[in-house]
């Protein structure tokens, strides 16, 4: 189960980013155990039952003093890439001094911009930009034409399945597709009543 602790505002945006990524998911509840919690807020509270976190913030935060993240620089809209993946960010973007292992850097330079660090009670992965804050600019303004053939919410998806993955964090997903095979199709029928009007047969002998 993962427990997504984010800001009040991004709520909606939660809701269209698990619509997608079809896997089991609550805000945070304080008295749960998680698998993962997702972080996006500024702030957040002492003794998170985790066995990992995933921070993305795009600004510094009092708990990258706890873990020896600092932020370098900031820019605004950005390439960033990870295992040969490129992925355009839309909002600020932080590059943080080398700690841990790499994850995510700025596309064709060795600036970091994704961490793992290894926690004295779990895992924690750090990265420099606004989940949710590009969830949901994606599905309300929308890409450039310049960057359209890029599946940039998909690859947003993928990256936190393969950090679950790589960490050994457990989940169920629905995949969009049977397994063996590279897409499927949805056949559905609408069905419009646009009125019913009484006809009287007139029958003459």
């Amino acid at each position: 189960m993962i427990g997504v602790l984010s800001r009040d505002s991004e709520a909606q945006a939660v809701h269209e980013f698990f619509q997608l990524f079809k896997m089991p998911w609550e805000f945070y509840v304080p008295q749960n155990t998680y698998d993962l919690i997702l972080v996006t807020r500024d702030e957040m509270s002492e003794g998170l039952r985790a066995f990992v976190l995933v921070i993305y913030h795009s600004h510094a935060i009092r708990f990258d003093d706890q873990i020896g993240v600092v932020t370098e620089s900031r820019r605004r809209g950005d390439w960033v890439e990870w295992q040969g993946a490129a992925l355009p960010v839309y909002g600020d973007v932080a590059s943080f001094r080398p700690v841990g292992q790499p994850l995510i850097s700025r596309r064709g330079m060795s600036e970091t911009v994704g961490t793992y660090v290894a926690g004295p009670e779990r895992s924690i992965v750090r990265i420099g930009y606004d989940l949710f804050h590009e969830v949901q600019f994606l599905l309300s303004q929308g890409q450039p034409a310049e960057n359209a053939r890029f599946p940039t919410l998909d690859t947003h998806i993928s990256l936190l399945r393969v950090i679950m993955v790589s960490l050994g964090v457990p989940f169920v997903e629905v995949p969009p597709a049977p397994a063996g095979y590279d897409f499927m199709a949805c056949l559905t029928h609408d069905v419009d009543f646009v009125g019913i009007r009484d006809h009287k047969c007139d029958h003459t002998m």
